[in-house]
């Protein structure tokens, strides 16, 4: 009996320390599964607000092509109201029509605009050098 009970005591004396370091591996491996936890948690919450990111830039660029549809159709009602007015340039457009400018002539018996500039260059301005003696009128 003796010696069974030395011979079990000598296999427990073996067995504590692989017993310990089984429970150091084990508590480690739950330290590295929380870690992993956690990790995981962060890059849920990352794709999370990646996610709420993308809906937004969808969303913006849904309302960006709505504005650009809008302003298009806004430049083509103001390209087809100044169609109207002529520059003496032909607009290219499929619905525009060609209004001819008027000629503009002089009515008889009035000045033309060219005399009336031509007057208006008679005009002297009383500067400091001369006095009112030297003003001219037209």
């Amino acid at each position: 009996g003796l010696d069974l009970a030395t011979g079990a005591g000598d296999v427990m004396m073996n067995t504590i320390p692989k017993i310990q370091n089984t429970t150091q591996l084990v508590s480690e491996i739950s330290a590295a599964s929380m870690e992993q936890n956690n990790g995981a948690g962060q890059v849920n919450n990352a794709i999370q607000q990646l996610n709420t990111i993308t809906q937004q830039n969808a969303s913006s660029s849904q309302e960006l092509a709505t504005s650009a549809e809008e302003l298009a159709a806004q430049a083509e009602q103001l390209k087809e109201t100044i169609s109207f007015f002529s520059t003496g340039e032909k607009l290219k457009s499929s619905n525009n029509k060609q209004y001819k400018q008027p000629k503009t002539e002089p009515v008889p018996g009035s000045p033309s605009i060219l005399q009336e500039a031509e007057k208006g260059a008679n005009i002297v301005l009383n500067t400091p050098e001369r006095n009112d003696s030297n003003f001219e009128s037209f």
